[in-house]
Parts: C-alpha cells; sequence; structure tokens
C-alpha cells in the first residue's frame, strides 16, 4: 500500500563550485507506507518515473 507523503528536497543549483545557491523544493511524492526511512524515500524517488530532474542532495520525510 502507498502513501503520499511530503519531503524536502535539498536541490544544489550552483553552477560554480565555488559558489553554490541552495533551494529548498517542498515536493510530495507518492512512497510505500514502510518509507518513513529517508534512505528508503530517496531511493524510492531515484527510482520512479515521477522524481525531479534536479540533483538531490538530501531529503527529509515528513508524516
Amino acid at each position: 500500500m502507498s502513501q503520499l507523503i511530503s519531503v524536502y528536497i535539498v536541490d544544489d543549483m550552483g553552477f560554480n563550485v565555488n559558489h553554490v545557491k541552495k533551494e529548498i523544493l517542498a515536493l510530495e511524492f507518492k512512497v510505500s507506507g514502510t518509507a518513513t526511512d529517508p534512505n528508503v524515500a530517496m531511493k524510492e524517488i531515484l527510482d520512479s518515473e515521477s522524481r525531479p530532474d534536479i540533483l538531490i542532495t538530501d531529503i527529509i520525510c515528513l508524516r
């Protein structure tokens, strides 16, 4: 059974490695009901077809 969870994704928007702008995007993804662990949720999001085309540097799951 899947559930809709909210995650905060830190998107690394920097083009110059000396000046990196971090942007926090609040997004919702449908993941399995057991994915309360951020690492599990990140793997599901990276494996899913609906993942954003961004560099994910951090992810926080909200229940």
